[in-house]
Order: structure tokens, then C-alpha cells, then sequence
């Protein structure tokens, strides 16, 4: 069995925002992380970061570099774009499309890299973490079982995004 670590939006738009609140945790989360990332890499087990090419509404060009990935990330791996989440793509398998001439909404796209590259490495088992553990990493561990992926798990590192009235 030859297992994947996939590390979903671990990007400055949840952990380090300029506008809005992170994620709750944020800051934890990036040190059960990068721990997992150090193992799977000790293990010789592939590594996949999911990157949100639209987590939420951004200036033009994302001057902010709220899409990149948190600098306190050891981001050993391959990056794969995946969403916009904004739009309903929260799945690391799924890349919407942002086309002016396409609706730009769930079911426009297909599936992002994420899948070809697991497929590519022999992999048969993922182990998924990341942000936020009820939209993001939930819908990516669906999708991998979805997908045909055993005994997918979501490792303990992961939190849950703060609703707008703060309350889970």
C-alpha cells in the first residue's frame, strides 16, 4: 500500500489574513503539519498541498498574496491549484472554472492535478489535513473515498473555520 499526504489550504487567507479573521487554531495547526509533512517525507510517502485559487473575494491579482501558502509552512511537495472556494470549489480534486464565458460555479471545471499525480505515484491510500476540517478537508477525504482511495483518514491537525457569528 503506498500512501499520500494531501495538506489542503494552508494558505496566508486562513492563517495569516490582512482582512478578516483566521482560522481558529491557525498557528497549532501549522506545527501538526509540518510535523506530518517531515514524517511522510522520512517515509518516502508523497506530499500534495491544495492551493485555493479564490478562498474568498480578492483585489484583482491578489496583491495581498492571500492564495500563498503560509511562509511558516515546510511546503515540501508538489502544489496543486484546486477551487475557487468561493465559488463552491472546496475539494482538492475539483478546479471550477473562473471562465467569463462559463458559468465560473460547481460542476464548470473538472478535476484539478490532484488526482492524475496520486494516480501517477501508485498511491492507494491518503491521509488528508489541513483547513478547515468542516469544508475543505472534509470535501477532499470524501472525494478520495469517492475516488476509490482506502481508508482515507483526516489526521487530528485541523481546525474548523470561525462562522460570522464566532460561535461553531
Amino acid at each position: 500500500m503506498r500512501s499520500a499526504l494531501i495538506v489542503v489550504d494552508m494558505q496566508n487567507a486562513f492563517i495569516n489574513p490582512v482582512r478578516g479573521r483566521p482560522v481558529e487554531r491557525a498557528h497549532e495547526v501549522v506545527d501538526e503539519v509540518n510535523a506530518l509533512v517531515r514524517d511522510a517525507r522520512r517515509d518516502g510517502s508523497p506530499v500534495f498541498f491544495t492551493r485555493d485559487v479564490g478562498p474568498t473575494e480578492l483585489p484583482p491579482d491578489d496583491p495581498d498574496g492571500e492564495t500563498d501558502l503560509f511562509a511558516g509552512l515546510d511546503a515540501h511537495g508538489v502544489v496543486v491549484d484546486k477551487g475557487p472556494g468561493k465559488s463552491g470549489g472546496f475539494s482538492g480534486f475539483v478546479l471550477t472554472s473562473v471562465s467569463d464565458t462559463v458559468g465560473g460555479g460547481p460542476g464548470d471545471g473538472g478535476l484539478s492535478r490532484l488526482a492524475e499525480h496520486l494516480r501517477r505515484g501508485g498511491v492507494d491510500h491518503v491521509v488528508v489535513v489541513g483547513l478547515a476540517a468542516d469544508v475543505c478537508v472534509a470535501a477532499t477525504a470524501r472525494d478520495a473515498r469517492r475516488l476509490g482511495y482506502g481508508r482515507h483518514r483526516c489526521a487530528p491537525s485541523h481546525s474548523v473555520r470561525p462562522r460570522a457569528s464566532g460561535r461553531r
